[in-house]
């Protein structure tokens, strides 16, 4: 049985600390899903409301309706676009530092790794441009672009899952 008389000097009754523990686990319940910026569906937030979308999941916001902040860095993603589900996604709070293994999304999947924690991505992952899987056409690299569309090595509004021949011809136009 649990001894409640502590709560007494407070003035909380067995009842409301059994009501307060209750919503507090409804509440700690994370999202689980990662977008393609690199962090966790809890870290991003709709930028504006209209009537009737206050409780809408944050992937029914369009882009540009939507913010990030993951840790203490403001992220400049404006949509949420889920890649991976992870058990634990506190270890994606990096920041983009460039393109694949120092993108934010291949920094926290690796530390989740390490930490011993599976990850699993989302069905259907594909080249975000060309539309084919992995399998064919070998490992599809996070990438952050710029507003002319050349890589960026800092977070950016344009997120995208790339193969090697579709980075090679979006880099081939924009030199």
């Amino acid at each position: 049985m649990t001894d409640y008389s502590a709560l007494e000097l407070l003035g909380i009754t067995p009842e409301q600390a059994e009501e307060m523990v209750a919503n507090h686990e409804a509440k700690g319940k994370r999202d689980s899903r990662v977008c393609v910026c690199g962090h966790p569906g809890g870290s991003h937030y709709p930028t504006s409301f209209v009537a009737g979308e206050e409780n809408l999941p944050i992937e029914r916001f369009e882009k540009g309706r939507v913010g990030c902040q993951a840790g203490k860095t403001p992220c400049e993603c404006d949509e949420f676009q889920w890649v991976l589900t992870a058990k634990d996604v506190r270890s994606f709070i990096y920041k983009t530092l460039g393109p694949g293994p120092d993108h934010a999304l291949a920094r926290g999947v690796s530390a989740t790794i390490k930490r011993g924690i599976p990850i699993e991505w989302r069905a259907g992952i594909v080249c975000f441009t060309c539309g084919k899987p992995s399998s064919e056409v070998g490992p599809i690299l996070p990438i952050a672009y710029n507003e002319r569309g050349v890589e960026a090595s800092r977070s950016t509004n344009q997120n995208r899952m790339h193969c090697a021949g579709c980075r090679e011809r979006i880099r081939a136009m924009v030199s």
